[in-house]
């Protein structure tokens, strides 16, 4: 059997094709793009732009974007942006709807929707019990580690925040009925012992200073 070697020039032009489509399928490709989307989240993002930085085609681009981060790239744009946002929400004097718009959300209601479908609660709530606390370990492994670990950590903060949002308003309530109570306790007391005061009065056996601490006891319930 006779075998036919190719030329060495077509070897080597073999070669720089299967390096080329190595190369082309390196996920470190992408690492750039993510710092270059972190820097620029509060701007506005497009695929097209994105793949032309990385000189892939669009189609490309986002196949293997999708294969390193596991979303697509504006849904990874999406979560990244709400992620800032939330720590903004917490650590900066902004309103809300200014952070809203800073994220290219065109309205408080939209972004109150996306926030709570990623954070698991609204922005007053993150904001009232500076919730950014409980995802601070995992944001540096969100932008770093973009796969479906990181997803599911999402995942658990998420509900870790409503439980925390739930158990807060539940101390809340729980206060403020302990707090009428106590209220109505006062009322109690002092209704009883303004009776008894009002039988001294009528009955001339009382003194100004008596009367006095009554009505302040009053006026403090």
């Amino acid at each position: 059997m006779q075998v036919t070697i190719p030329p060495s020039g077509c070897i080597a032009n073999m070669y720089r094709q299967t390096t080329a489509v190595n190369e082309m399928e390196n996920p470190r490709r992408i690492y750039p793009i993510l710092d270059l989307i972190e820097s620029h989240l509060s701007e506005e993002l497009k695929t097209d732009d994105l793949a032309a930085s990385a000189f892939f085609s669009k189609y490309h681009f986002q196949r293997l974007f999708r294969s390193v981060v596991g979303d697509s790239v504006m849904e990874y744009i999406r979560r990244r942006r709400l992620t800032i946002a939330a720590e903004e929400i917490c650590t900066s004097n902004a309103t809300i709807l200014e952070i809203a718009l800073k994220y290219r959300y065109s309205s408080n209601e939209s972004f109150t929707r996306a926030f709570k479908a990623i954070h698991g609660t609204n922005p007053s709530n993150y904001r009232k019990y500076q919730l950014f606390k409980t995802a601070d370990q995992t944001t540096k492994e969100q932008y770093y580690m973009p796969n479906e670990y990181s997803k599911k950590a999402s995942a658990i903060i998420k509900n870790l925040n409503d439980f925390v949002v739930q158990a807060k308003q539940l101390a809340e309530q729980t206060d403020t009925f302990a707090k009428k109570q106590q209220r109505l306790k006062n009322f109690e007391i002092i209704a009883s012992e303004t009776s008894m005061l009002a039988d001294r009065v009528l009955s001339g056996s009382h003194t100004i200073d008596t009367l006095g601490k009554y009505i302040l006891l009053w006026y403090h319930v």
